[in-house]
């Protein structure tokens, strides 16, 4: 099992069929509309500006099974910046095992090293 920060077009397509199917599973959105141009732009924005926000997923092999996209915003009453998720997701058949402990340690990195002073998730 291998992390990537580094998103390619080629992981970004998979990553749309691995987030349409976070969808169909949250139960609280799922009967939602999925828009999938609004969240390539949020792939296209980690490429652009990573230190706002970030896409991190796990490979087994040329396999994606999960990651979190994260997004840094300063907190509306102050410039202290809070990193938080927009989704995680791990494919189920890859659940019960550390590598989500392994992404969500990334993200804490992530959050570390751009400066934030909280994270939040779950939102």
């Amino acid at each position: 099992m291998k992390i990537y920060t580094q998103l390619t077009r080629e992981d970004a397509l998979e990553l749309l069929k691995i987030a349409e199917q976070m969808h169909h599973e949250a139960v609280n959105y799922n009967h939602k509309k999925f828009d999938k141009e609004r969240l390539w732009a949020l792939f296209d924005a980690s490429v652009r500006t990573p230190a706002r926000t970030y896409m991190i997923y796990a490979k087994d092999g040329d396999e994606i099974v999960g990651g979190i996209l994260g997004h840094m915003n300063n907190q509306y009453f102050s410039d202290d910046l809070v990193a938080s998720d927009l989704g995680m997701f791990i494919k189920p058949e890859h659940r019960g095992g550390t590598t989500f402990i392994r992404l969500f340690k990334a993200f804490e990195q992530w959050a570390i090293d751009n400066k934030a002073t909280s994270i939040v998730t779950g939102k």
